[in-house]
């Protein structure tokens, strides 16, 4: 028995991720005809839920890269989300051009751990979060091009399994584990930049108490009653900034702004996407075990 349905689901505060998904999953349909399931857990209401995945079932999984990994706030969700049954899947993360470190080789380890065959993956990178001077417009044409490539051969890989279960072979990705770590940002001089309590504010002349910043919110911090308050847990993922139709919220932690500048002036120089799959070789990777 092949597959049956492909399953999308993803962590995606400012879209980029989504963005990358969905591209995957669009080409994917098309080739196999199957029916789409899409579970997007950006939203707090949406982070309790468990998905069981069954071995007939493909999971395109897409995190981004906070700090080289998963975000540490939402790593228990997808630790505890979702379960396979030696089910196929592609991990994927996004980046904002500085680099991802350890998040993909996280992403796959979880999912192996959580009952899955990883037969691909990849690390894209999409504008920054932070700043529109990094990877603004990526993924581009000839990414998605690239994108729906992968996404072949992540398909040919498993079709030309005989028979299931799908086999676990290795899948060779950067990374160590076990894992180290998160990264530690820098300022604009080098040195560590910590601005963990650091929230947005609201320009609260611009502000129209639309709500959609509440909304937007992965983390529930803000509510609907007082929108120009971040009360809770800010993970920085900007979605409310970035989702402001007015452009009333805003950051002005000195030490975020150093990071920013630091990364505007060394990480110009735009990547591009790297994609990893079942049995094949790279030379100084790391391999999943």
């Amino acid at each position: 028995m092949g597959l049956q349905k492909i399953v999308t689901a993803f962590f995606s505060a400012t879209g980029n991720t989504e963005k990358v998904v969905n591209i995957l999953a669009e080409h994917a349909v098309r080739r196999l005809q199957l029916p789409l399931e899409t579970y997007d857990f950006t939203a707090h209401k949406n982070q309790g839920n468990r998905i069981s995945v069954n071995e007939n079932t493909l999971l395109l999984l897409g995190m981004p890269v906070y700090a080289g990994r998963i975000p540490n706030k939402i790593l228990p969700t997808v630790q505890a989300m979702f379960c396979g049954s030696n089910s196929p899947m592609m991990a994927v993360v996004t980046y904002g051009n500085r680099g991802y470190d350890n998040a993909l080789r996280e992403l796959c380890e979880i999912s192996r751990q959580n009952g899955f065959c990883v037969c691909g993956a990849a690390a894209v990178p999409s504008r920054h979060a932070f700043t529109d001077a990094l990877a603004l417009g990526k993924p581009d044409e000839n990414d998605i091009h690239q994108l729906r490539r992968s996404m072949d051969q992540v398909i040919d890989i498993i079709l030309q399994k005989k028979e299931q279960p799908w086999v676990d072979e290795i899948i060779h990705v950067p990374g160590k584990w076990p894992l180290d770590s998160y990264y530690v940002p820098l300022d604009i001089q080098g040195k560590p930049a910590n601005f963990l309590k650091a929230k947005p504010k609201t320009r609260t002349e611009d502000c129209t108490l639309c709500g959609l910043c509440a909304e937007k919110c992965p983390m529930g911090s803000i509510q609907i009653k007082d929108t120009v308050h971040t009360e809770g847990i800010c993970i920085k993922c900007q979605a409310c900034i970035r989702y402001c139709p007015k452009r009333a919220r805003y950051m002005d932690d000195s030490a975020f702004l150093s990071h920013v500048e630091m990364l505007e002036q060394n990480y110009k120089e735009t990547k591009q996407p790297e994609f990893f799959y079942q049995g094949g070789e790279k030379h100084g990777f790391y391999v999943i075990k």
